[in-house]
């Protein structure tokens, strides 16, 4: 690796240009070939043209680095001989050698090895970002995706089925992972726990940057309002003790499941009752034919028979509900078959205050409004009227045609707080199918409308005595009319025909109170005693 190019050594005079002379001129015959060589012959060496005569060639032909220089401290005496001189620096020989073959292989193997290092870092890095992107970039964004989503869209889905590991188990226990599934969830928590009617909340609290104000104005909409009750829910309480809980969740798993399906949303949770709401004009997924106040209205109306229907279905055997009639307790207070879970149902259109009830401490997110009571109030009366559902004449009047059809005016009364005379309406449910009003889709996914032509409401209304609409409508012109005898007469024809229908009987004991004779001043209706 290393080539002589320039020898000094000191003391001798001319004699290292001999050395080189001699060496430029030095020749040998080839073993092998026979042929005279010299130095000049050499593949890798040759000193005629590679040894310099003077230290001046050796800085005009390399480079610093480009060779190295032996020197030894050693002074020669008279006769040529060398020999040390204590403390003496004055004399030195020294020799030059070239080294660019060494240099340009360390050059070389410096240039693979920063080649190398630069694969390993950037093989490394790729390695460590796509980790970095699976395992906590992509997880970020998707929380971050997801936080977004819930503000500008607080019921949609807040994409817990959706989140999964890359390449791993998407059950398995990552810290990323975890984090997803728990803002998820307190997405899902969210909505559940406000409801339709905290999605403004939400979405203001989720995209602010200050702090949590729950506080707010409220916003002015219109909407179907159902109220819902668990007949006997006080003994049944008494009967059941701890476990009345799952009771009542069981029942409202029922009349939720109907009113989501039918584009409703639940509201309150009353201990024994349910709050229901059909927001008109609002976004509705899926809604075949809009958010219209009668489409909602039929919407409702569908929800509430189906959990009228869906609830007889689950107190008969293999039901979910068939369960406590075995229980001691009820069957001690109730007697023995006796028992059977029944709701009331109230359903009322109008306008309502949405927003939040309470303070820093509990709010719930609720409506406000006249028109909530009256659903309540539809709901307490059907104990009177011995019939599960009552349907306000508002809520009637903005049924479809097809839909009114269906529907009875069972009487007309002004109810608390209110100098303004109100219909009364029902639905009949005669015969209780397996199911009713499942949703139905085309071909291509896209949701059916109810019809209320077809074979569900047929189904539901089959035993319907001939002509029982046309002959309750003449015996409710008799009773506006204020002649309450006629109207006795046609009652009892229709009990003939149906002995068990509520409105019928319940109309009867009223005018029985007057014996059969409407008041002085009777103006076709009559003041709601019972809330």
């Amino acid at each position: 690796d290393r080539r002589l190019i320039f020898i000094s050594i000191h003391g001798a005079g001319d004699y290292a240009r001999d050395i080189l002379e001699f060496a430029r001129s030095t020749s040998w015959q080839d073993p092998e070939s026979g042929l005279e060589q010299t130095m000049n012959d050499a593949l890798d060496y040759s000193p005629t043209t590679d040894i310099e005569l003077s230290e001046e060639g050796i800085n005009e032909a390399y480079r610093a680095s480009e060779y190295e220089v032996a020197s030894a401290s050693l002074c020669f005496d008279e006769g040529g001989g060398s020999a040390k001189v204590p403390h003496d620096t004055s004399c030195g020989s020294f020799a030059y050698f070239d080294i660019r073959t060494a240099v340009r292989w360390a050059a070389a193997l410096n240039i693979f090895q920063t080649i190398f290092v630069m694969i390993v870092l950037t093989g490394g890095s790729l390695m460590f970002s796509n980790d970095a992107e699976k395992l906590v970039i992509r997880p970020i964004e998707r929380m971050v995706i997801s936080v977004k989503q819930l503000a500008e869209n607080p019921m949609g889905s807040t994409g817990l089925g959706e989140i999964a590991t890359y390449g791993g188990d998407p059950n398995e226990d990552d810290e990323t992972v975890l984090l997803q599934r728990t803002i998820a969830k307190i997405g899902q928590l969210l909505q559940i726990g406000f409801g339709e009617a905290g999605s403004e909340i939400i979405a203001m609290n989720m995209s602010n940057n200050s702090g949590i104000e729950p506080m707010c104005d409220g916003v002015k909409i219109e909407a179907v309002f159902g109220f819902c009750d668990i007949r006997n829910f006080t003994d049944t309480t008494e009967c059941l003790q701890e476990k009345v809980m799952v009771y009542v969740n069981k029942v409202g798993a029922i009349v939720h499941e109907a009113t989501h399906t039918w584009y409703g949303a639940a509201n309150k949770n009353i201990g024994d009752a349910f709050l229901l709401v059909w927001k008109v004009n609002g976004h509705k997924r899926g809604l075949p034919n809009g958010a219209s106040a009668g489409n909602m209205c039929d919407n409702a109306l569908i929800a509430f028979l189906k959990s009228i229907i869906d609830l007889k279905r689950e107190n008969g055997p293999g039901g979910c509900l068939n369960e406590y009639k075995d229980n001691p307790a009820i069957r001690r207070r109730f007697g023995e078959g006796n028992f059977e879970i029944r709701l009331g149902m109230g359903l009322h259109i109008g306008w309502a205050i949405e927003g939040t009830i309470g303070s820093k401490y509990k709010i719930d997110a609720s409506y406000l409004s006249p028109n909530v009571n009256m659903a309540s109030r539809l709901e307490a009366a059907t104990k009177q009227f011995r019939t599960p559902l009552l349907l306000s004449e508002d809520f009637y009047d903005a049924l479809s045609s097809k839909a009114r059809k269906r529907c009875r005016q069972i009487d007309k009364v002004t109810v608390k707080g209110s100098v303004q005379p109100m219909g009364l309406f029902t639905c009949d449910i005669i015969t209780f199918p397996r199911s009713f009003g499942e949703a139905q889709f085309f071909d291509d996914g896209v949701r059916k409308a109810f019809d209320f032509d077809g074979e569900d409401m047929d189904a539901i209304q089959a035993g319907m005595p001939p002509n029982f609409f046309a002959k309750f409508r003449v015996a409710m012109t008799a009773y506006f009319n204020g002649e309450w005898a006629v109207c006795k007469v046609e009652l009892e024809k229709i009990l003939e025909e149906k002995p068990e229908d509520g409105p019928a009987i319940s109309l009867l004991e009223v005018m029985k109170k007057h014996d059969f004779l409407a008041p002085s001043g009777w103006r076709g209706y009559r003041e709601l005693t019972e809330k």
